[in-house]
């Protein structure tokens, strides 16, 4: 992504309905928890009129976003995934998935992680998913990837042909393989 296109202003509108439809709110379920209209919801994503700070602390509230990724209208990098083992919950962005470190289930994992990755995207179910690199870390934890229906289970949940498959997991083994890189005391 070029830099002119990360500095450039996304509308408070244009942001605000592309979160609302991520998180599958109607118009009008959206307006009841800001507590305005739909009529005003729209005239705010439409650019007719910006949002009080008030609206836009209870919509960003409502779509589980932090009101600044609004309020800046600059590109915000996307948070890499993380796991929680002591909660059981993997984070992708503002979705949870519960999982269990201490079972194997890749079926489960890479089904809840497309899930995820699907709507956070607005992906159709028939797009393959293309993960991005600062996933791979956690993914390489979790994934037991010497499991032997792990190709079938990725090009079934990932929407993704046995080339691309392989090369991923390929990807993800050289995580697991890459040492870690220690830092210095002082």
């Amino acid at each position: 992504m070029t830099d002119q296109k990360k500095n450039a202003p996304t509308p408070v509108g244009v942001a605000l309905e592309k979160a609302r439809h991520r998180v599958g709110f109607s118009s009008e379920a959206a307006a009841m928890a800001a507590g305005i209209s739909a009529r005003e919801l729209a005239q705010i994503e439409s650019g007719l009129r910006l949002p009080k700070p008030e609206i836009l602390k209870d919509l960003s509230r409502a779509y589980g976003v932090d009101p600044m990724r609004f309020g800046t209208g600059r590109w915000v990098p996307r948070v890499p995934p993380r796991y929680d083992a002591e909660a059981g919950v993997i984070w992708l962005g503002y979705i949870s998935i519960a999982y269990s470190h201490t079972v194997h289930d890749n079926d489960y994992l890479l089904r809840s992680i497309g899930g995820a990755i699907r709507t956070m995207r607005s992906l159709d179910s028939q797009k393959p998913i293309f993960l991005r690199s600062n996933d791979y870390e956690v993914l390489a934890e979790l994934i037991d990837l010497d499991h032997p229906e792990l190709v079938e289970d990725m090009m079934r949940n990932l929407n993704q042909d046995k080339e691309h498959v392989e090369w991923l997991i390929g990807a993800l083994k050289e995580v697991v393989d890459k040492p870690a890189v220690l830092q210095a005391p002082f």
